[in-house]
């Protein structure tokens, strides 16, 4: 494998990763967004939810003071009513900000788990370029060889078998075996030796 095939391997490999980050992080504004709507949703439910305990309430107290009801009583209704839509709306506002602060929390958790996705994906890669480089090892380029005796010259120009040499710097073996000009060629010599 070439070096420019391992460094397609990285390219690759952090294009995957910006896909996830990116992914993960519309993911993450999208669910943000939906629990700001729901928290405002929320606030306006309790708003609305408080305003008719409040009519209720004032509608309540003018029956009783039209029922000739003490005035104190009609002002601890209204109290009580008065009370009630401050917890609702508290409790609406409590609600939202939970909702909020979760949706906060799994968003920057989408987003962590995204990094390190992205992280270990590049890690990967990056091993996986490395170890396909290291068996590369020095059997690219031009190879001098001894057109007659089919000897290799390395670096140090020193000349060596075929086979050792392509076995010393590479993975590959070889095995041997007599190809039929050959076989034709030199059985005769193998017949005068019997």
């Amino acid at each position: 494998m070439s070096i420019e095939t391992h460094e397609e391997l990285l390219r690759k490999a952090d294009e995957a990763s910006k896909v996830l980050i990116n992914k993960a992080s519309e993911n993450a504004r999208v669910l943000l967004v939906s629990a700001d709507k729901a928290s405002k949703a929320l606030i306006n439910k309790a708003s609305e939810n408080a305003r008719v305990l409040l009519v209720i309430a004032a509608e309540t107290t003018v029956a009783a003071v039209a029922d000739e009801v003490t005035a104190e009583a009609a002002k601890m209704v209204l109290s009580k009513a008065v009370d009630d839509a401050k917890m609702l709306l508290s409790k609406a506002v409590d609600d939202a900000n939970a909702l909020l602060c979760v949706a906060t929390e799994t968003a920057k958790a989408l987003l962590s788990k995204a990094v390190d996705d992205s992280n270990a994906l590049l890690s990967v890669a990056t091993e996986t370029a490395e170890a396909l480089l290291a068996r590369v090892k020095l059997l690219e380029g031009i190879i001098p060889i001894c057109q007659y005796c089919k000897k290799i010259r390395d670096d140090a120009e020193s000349w060596h078998q075929l086979e050792i040499y392509i076995t010393k710097h590479s993975e590959a073996m070889f095995s041997h075996g007599i190809c039929p000009e050959c076989y034709k060629t030199h059985s005769h010599e193998w017949e005068k030796q019997r």
